[in-house]
């Protein structure tokens, strides 16, 4: 992985997630963190660029480690487990029935 995917806008979802299981209803997760990508990109900023009074301003309760693990790329793709998806697993299972296929037709 890239320095440039960290803080990346891609990765607002895994940020909406945590607020989720910290029982925030997904819809006001979802609008905080979605008003703070607004505000970042607008000031010209990424979320890797977050600062407490970012969080503060949209009342979002994320801690500084927390922040470090989620804007990370890496650790983004392997908290991801869902069937077809992008984990490290899914991926490779993904390829490994592709050149099944491909070799089916030997």
């Amino acid at each position: 992985f890239t320095a440039e995917l960290h803080g990346d806008a891609s990765l607002a979802t895994d940020l909406a997630d945590a607020l989720v299981l910290k029982g925030v209803p997904f819809r006001n997760a979802h609008a905080q963190i979605g008003g703070l990508v607004r505000d970042l990109e607008s000031a010209g900023r990424r979320l890797g660029d977050l600062i407490a009074a970012d969080l503060e301003s949209h009342q979002i309760d994320l801690t500084p480690p927390e922040l470090i693990e989620l804007l990370d790329a890496e650790q983004a793709v392997r908290r991801r487990s869902s069937l077809g998806g992008t984990a490290w697993r899914e991926v490779e299972r993904q390829l490994e029935l592709l050149q099944q296929h491909l070799g089916a037709d030997d």
